[in-house]
């Protein structure tokens, strides 16, 4: 795996392209030796596209890059439910020649478009499980974990997941080192499993009771004292028992 193509469209997320970057676009590695990568950003046409968060981005190459890609990445976009249809053909024609194809986010629309979830595993943000879901029912939709790999296809969840399952990527194809290598360069814990939960519902927190808040704020403040039952009730203006 040598070749890396990051596929953008119209409405890009950046955070979604800059995972992207972060693991595969690195053009020198002095501190280690991991590959380079010939990186490639690239759209259905070269020139400006226009982006989610105040910018817009200048690109130089086509979707040609795709034909001998050995991996694909598609980058995730605002208005994810309407993609082009020769970047979808792109992409089917892509993977049926044995490249390796992952979506990140929301991206996993364009490959059920393209027909690529068909009875395979697959993720997306969890705001989108549901409705991928219904749009695709022949998918296998797993709305709740990091990131599943299945047939060269790795669908990721949303925003910072997406250096997750890049870093799966990585790992399987050069193996433990040089992910963790890559994770430490950009800052990252070198591993969550892809089975991880996307979040845990917190529950609320006890503090946050009116009559214990001010209390609790003044033991944080008092910690290097003897709080005892006593001096607390004193304190909070109630009884011990209370």
């Amino acid at each position: 795996m040598r070749k890396v193509v990051a596929v953008v469209q119209d409405g890009v997320e950046p955070f979604g392209l800059g995972s992207i970057c972060e693991v595969w676009a690195e053009p020198y590695h002095p501190d280690d030796d991991n590959p380079v990568f010939d990186f490639v950003v690239c759209a259905e046409t070269p020139g400006v596209v226009k982006g989610r968060a105040g910018f817009d981005l200048v690109v130089h190459h086509g979707l040609e890059e795709l034909d001998d890609a050995d991996l694909i990445c598609i980058a995730p976009k605002y208005d994810y439910l309407n993609h082009s249809q020769a970047v979808v053909e792109a992409i089917a024609r892509a993977h049926a020649r044995g490249a390796w194809i992952f979506a990140h986010c929301s991206s996993s629309f364009l490959l059920g478009d393209a027909g690529l979830l068909e009875g395979r595993r697959c993720t997306t943000h969890w705001r989108f499980g549901e409705r991928l879901a219904r749009a695709f029912p022949g998918a296998i939709v797993d709305p709740d974990v990091l990131y599943v790999e299945d047939d060269r296809i790795v669908t990721g969840a949303g925003s910072a997941a997406g250096i997750d399952a890049a870093l799966h990527l990585l790992r399987r194809h050069y193996g433990a080192r040089v992910a963790a290598t890559t994770a430490r360069r950009i800052v990252v814990p070198p591993h969550r499993d892809g089975g991880q939960a996307q979040f845990v519902r917190a529950p609320v927190r006890a503090e946050e009771a009116e009559t214990l808040a001010p209390l609790l704020a003044w033991a944080t403040a008092h910690l290097d004292e003897s709080l005892t039952v006593d001096r607390l009730a004193r304190q909070a203006h109630m009884s011990p028992r209370t």
